[in-house]
């Protein structure tokens, strides 16, 4: 998940749409793993995959999320530096099927 919203971070600008909407997207996935109690230390356990998958699901519904539900389209965005800048690319879909 960290993936997800540190390249959205590091490739847009401060101040940007997308950049506000990975920090909001981000702030409201920690708030609901903080309420559910889900650590990272517990992630070998079986209820802790089906929570974190469903909260995963949660937030691929959020209208704002559309933009991180698929990987990035660098080409028919015609964003060519993007794999220059961001080296490990991550989606919340791809986070679900991993």
């Amino acid at each position: 998940m960290e993936l997800v919203w540190n390249n959205s971070l590091l490739y847009n600008s401060p101040g940007s749409e997308i950049y506000k909407l990975a920090y909001d997207l981000r702030d409201s996935f920690y708030a609901k793993a903080q309420r559910l109690n889900l650590s990272v230390v517990s992630e070998k356990d079986d209820q802790w995959i089906k929570t974190c998958l469903s909260l995963i699901d949660e937030l691929r519904k959020n209208s704002n999320a559309k933009l991180f539900n698929q990987p990035v389209d660098y080409r028919g965005l015609n964003l060519p530096d993007y794999p220059k800048v961001v080296k490990k690319p991550m989606d919340l879909g791809t986070v679900k099927k991993n």
